[in-house]
């Protein structure tokens, strides 16, 4: 479960056979219908506290997508084999390597609302002087679907065999809200958690702070790019019948999008420079 200590707790107005209760913002009472769900979805998302209590940075603040459906989101960016998933993203913008995801295991399915885990277990470049060529890295994220209203990800990303890197790790939560009028805002928030004492400790956080808003601002080009790529690739095209002397019959042909695409997300790939920089100034205290 996800632990929001910091978070007050969002009131659920349920029907008049269930008894009144207070739940926490990422989970529900059983029973609950599309009503509550959306409720519920609604007290969440429209309250600020709930989303940077928790989350000290702010990387993305609501920023517009022309996508106009949450099946559409999930479908491109998050299902398991999503055509343009994260381990996509972090292949071709990050310069990740080996990526391995395992499948979405439910934890919870209420009505509408499911709750979901998985792991992503990668290899991160590193270039700098005495330092392995890549670093094994994971991330362990958690899906909370809220019918068609909204999506929450939440991710914790760890580095395991980078010394001095183990004093801390990112968690970090994007958020995705679709409205009635098919507007789709997304948000991302992420906090620096150190689990040890270091002298970096300043250091370290500035530089992935830095790190973490530019790959966010990454992401949010690569939503941008494949939603409208996907767009382009179903609109509709209109064909003439062959039929001669009758009036012209339009044919309306739904082009899907591929999976894979020759566009490039952007010209240039930034590569994360965090890790880089620690060992860097590692070797030079030493």
């Amino acid at each position: 479960d996800i632990q929001m200590t910091s978070i007050e707790d969002i009131k659920l107005n349920c029907k008049p056979h269930y008894e009144p209760q207070k739940i926490s913002s990422l989970s529900l009472a059983i029973g609950v219908d599309d009503e509550d769900i959306q409720d519920a979805w609604n007290e969440f998302y429209k309250t600020k506290k709930n989303r940077q209590d928790t989350y000290a940075e702010c990387a993305l603040d609501e920023e517009e997508l022309d996508c106009d459906s949450s099946e559409l989101f999930y479908d491109l960016f998050l299902k398991n084999d999503a055509p343009y998933s994260i381990g996509n993203f972090m292949e071709t913008s990050i310069g990740d390597s080996n990526i391995k995801t395992s499948l979405w295991q439910k934890i919870t399915q209420l009505g509408s609302k499911e709750e979901t885990t998985r792991t992503m277990e990668y290899s991160h470049p590193i270039n700098a002087p005495l330092a392995p060529p890549s670093a094994r890295s994971r991330k362990e994220q958690t899906l909370i679907k809220f019918s068609t209203y909204g999506i929450i990800l939440e991710t914790e990303t760890y580095v395991d065999d980078v010394p001095m890197v183990d004093c801390f790790y990112v968690k970090d939560r994007i958020v995705v809200a679709f409205d009635q009028n098919k507007k789709t805002k997304v948000s991302a928030y992420f906090d620096i958690r150190f689990v040890k004492n270091t002298l970096l400790r300043a250091f370290i956080y500035h530089t992935t702070k830095s790190e973490f808003i530019k790959s966010f601002n990454l992401f949010l080009k690569h939503l941008q790019t494949r939603i409208a790529s996907s767009l382009e690739k179903s609109t509709t095209i209109t064909t003439k019948s062959p039929s001669a002397g009758k009036k012209e019959d339009e044919r309306i042909v739904k082009v899907l999008p591929s999976p894979i695409s020759s566009t490039k997300i952007i010209e240039t790939r930034e590569k994360s420079k965090l890790f880089v920089s620690v060992l860097i100034l590692i070797a030079i205290v030493l």
